[in-house]
């Protein structure tokens, strides 16, 4: 379903996935449980980024994402466009006791989305995945 809806839009641009992990491998809390190659990376069918990419932005967006500074969270809107990120895609279905999971780090991702970053607006969800969108995003490509 979040494919199909993302098909619609025929910009090119990127997905950031939160959790952000060291690798690409992730746990769910679904019925029967899930944990391997994020699905997100297949389902969606768009570029995602990751924090084990080497340019280093990545790494300063989890940065920001996590912190509980406004100054830093307004950050992440300089360093999005870099990536030709359109949105954050959050897995709040994301086994917390997973061992490639900074738990307090996704938590405070989560938080501070759920209480609203001036850049980033909650678009669409689909069951327990949900799309934040840059609000100035632009496709450079």
């Amino acid at each position: 379903e979040a494919g199909e809806w993302l098909d619609q839009d025929k910009e090119q641009f990127r997905l950031v996935p939160i959790p952000m992990t060291s690798a690409w491998g992730i746990a769910l809390n679904w019925e029967w449980g899930y944990a391997g190659i994020d699905p997100t990376y297949y389902l969606l069918r768009r570029s995602l980024t990751n924090i084990m990419e080497a340019n280093g932005l990545e790494n300063l967006i989890w940065k920001y994402m996590t912190s509980s500074s406004v100054g830093d969270l307004d950050r992440i809107k300089n360093l999005l466009p870099f990536l030709n990120a359109k949105y954050i895609v959050v897995h709040k279905d994301a086994a917390r006791d997973y061992f490639n999971i900074d738990k307090g780090a996704y938590d405070q991702s989560v938080i501070n989305l759920e209480l609203g970053v001036s850049c980033l607006k909650m678009e669409k969800s689909f069951g327990e995945l949900y799309f934040y969108k840059l609000d100035e995003y632009k496709d450079y490509f």
